[in-house]
């Protein structure tokens, strides 16, 4: 089937140009939202458990494959992420991170030595 000349049919792809401004509208939204001290606070507290989590996690998985590593750090970040309020402490925090590691199977646990 021959093209007939007429682009109106395909919608236009955004350029780089967009996308900039894309960015810059977005930059502008949301420096103008002033946001509370409080909930600062407590937004950033949540964000340093869900960093301690992740080097905790990424400390016991030294032993596994990097495949498996690969895999599984952004499954962690992403529960960290959902499931860490500014309440919880650090022990919550190692224990959200290792039912994580258990169900995928990496323990904290030595190997057990061959029979």
């Amino acid at each position: 089937m021959a093209s007939d000349g007429n682009t109106a049919d395909r919608p236009r792809r955004p350029t780089l140009g967009d996308l900039r401004r894309w960015l810059a509208l977005r930059e502008k939204t949301e420096a103008s939202e002033p946001e509370d001290p409080e909930a600062l606070k407590c937004r950033l507290r949540a964000l340093s458990l869900v960093d301690f989590g992740l080097r905790y996690g990424d400390r016991t998985m030294r032993r596994m494959g990097i495949l498996e590593r690969l895999q599984l750090r952004p499954e962690l970040e992403r529960m960290l992420r959902r499931r860490v309020r500014e309440d919880w402490s650090p022990e919550g925090v190692r224990d959200l991170v290792d039912l994580v590691l258990d169900a995928w199977g990496a323990t904290d646990a030595a190997p057990k030595p061959p029979p």
